[in-house]
């Protein structure tokens, strides 16, 4: 990490790595910052997870600040863009150094997504409170070390596009869910290519899907069949196996999905679509065996 011009001594110039940040939507295996939020919505139970990449005793002792340790302190500010509720910063965590030795490895932390859209910034600062140290004064707040990371929630990371309607229009009031699959090109990005429809008539039907994992299941593995094998089956969708699609495009995911089922060559996409065709059990039966969720 690059030595940031602090007119008094701190702890940028030994600190060589960013912290590992990672999140969790709804109780789910935690992800990267880097990765999709592929099922994210206001509604949703936001966990952020922050893990040190180095060692803080061993970091103030290599700044010859160790002595100003049990004066200084560990923080985090959640810096939300406009959401349904609010914006603004607010310090979400902050610890003293001198319990260092009761500071949990992972910091974890509960985040109310009803305040936040676009994107959230989380700032780690180690700050001080005032100290003196050969005869600098450090005042209140001095900063030692400062990082900003970014989760993104909309914009290019995957967001599900979800309706609700009364499905006694469609004559079949006792459904739970339909895909609408109305893709222009392969090339085209892959949000823009369907929509999700819930029955608005079943009561709390996003809920029970969120709580039970066989309704997710089947609503994944429902999805995954419906978009692939309509995209395989229509001839002016010819996917190309060599053909490097834009990350975002409808293209590129059924080339993931393909790879999951284990299809890398135009001999074993032909196959496939025979079985789309003719043995579609046979498809579904291997959707849910990649899609649905491991109980063991």
């Amino acid at each position: 990490m690059a030595t940031i011009a602090y007119p008094y001594p701190n702890l940028f110039p030994y600190i060589e790595s960013k912290c590992l940040w990672s999140y969790s939507i709804d109780g789910e295996e935690h992800k990267e910052f880097k990765e999709p939020l592929s099922n994210w919505d206001y509604k949703a139970s936001l966990e952020i997870k922050c893990k040190l990449t180095w060692n803080i005793r061993d970091i103030f002792e290599q700044a010859n600040l160790l002595k100003i340790i049990n004066y200084s302190r560990i923080a985090i500010i959640e810096i939300s863009s406009p959401g349904q509720i609010c914006s603004g910063r607010k310090k979400i965590f902050d610890y003293p150094l001198i319990d260092l030795k009761k500071l949990p490895d992972q910091i974890i932390l509960k985040i109310n997504s009803l305040n936040n859209s676009s994107n959230i910034q989380f700032r780690l600062i180690i700050y001080t409170e005032n100290c003196e140290l050969n005869r600098f004064k450090y005042k209140k707040g001095s900063i030692l070390y400062d990082e900003i990371s970014t989760l993104v929630l909309e914009g290019e990371r995957a967001r599900i596009s979800l309706q609700r309607c009364d499905f006694k229009d469609f004559n079949n009031e006792n459904a739970m869910w339909f895909v609408k699959f109305d893709p222009k090109n392969l090339y085209q990005t892959f949000n823009e290519t369907y929509t999700l429809f819930l029955n608005s008539n079943k009561k709390n039907l996003e809920d029970q899907i969120k709580r039970s994992t066989h309704l997710k299941d089947a609503l994944k593995t429902d999805f995954v069949i419906t978009i692939m094998c309509s995209t395989l089956l229509n001839e002016d969708l010819d996917i190309d196996l060599d053909e490097d699609y834009p990350d975002s495009s409808l293209g590129f995911q059924i080339k993931e999905w393909l790879k999951d089922f284990g299809i890398e060559s135009k001999t074993n996409l032909e196959k496939f679509k025979f079985e789309i065709t003719y043995n579609q059990n046979i498809v579904k039966r291997k959707c849910q065996n990649l899609f649905c969720s491991d109980f063991d």
